[in-house]
């Protein structure tokens, strides 16, 4: 499918740089663009550094948590490293956003949360046990 879609429940420095790395390398395209959501307790501010300079645009989400970080906040740590950001009211309207700009050679990589993919999943009625 194109664009390609890549889904990854990393949800930590080390985890983060290597869901980006290796989907850059498994998909090769244009552009990447992250749909990013992550819990508070998490050192999202080290996520972001590592993975900056592999993402051309992110789209922040409030994770379906009591222990979300708001979208604004990570936004915020997101424009202090200088990449292009825009906070998204609810995951499904991220997904449908970048997906709407998103070309044929162009990456979308949704990572940081279990909960911020399972939103994914229900998005697209998917079930998370069959591979997609």
């Amino acid at each position: 499918q194109h664009p390609a879609f890549v889904l990854d429940v990393a949800h930590n420095p080390q985890s983060v740089e290597k869901a980006v790395e290796q989907a850059a390398r498994i998909f090769p395209h244009k552009r990447l663009f992250c749909i990013f959501g992550v819990l508070e307790d998490k050192n999202y501010p080290e996520m972001i550094r590592r993975i900056a300079p592999y993402v051309d645009a992110f789209w922040t989400v409030t994770p379906e948590s009591e222990r979300a970080l708001h979208a604004d906040q990570l936004a915020v740590e997101i424009t202090a490293v200088g990449r292009p950001v825009k906070v998204a009211e609810s995951i499904p309207a991220a997904v449908e956003e970048v997906l709407g700009i998103a070309g044929e050679e162009d990456l979308v990589l949704a990572v940081g949360s279990h909960f911020l993919l399972g939103s994914v999943y229900r998005h697209f009625k998917l079930d998370p046990f069959e591979v997609h």
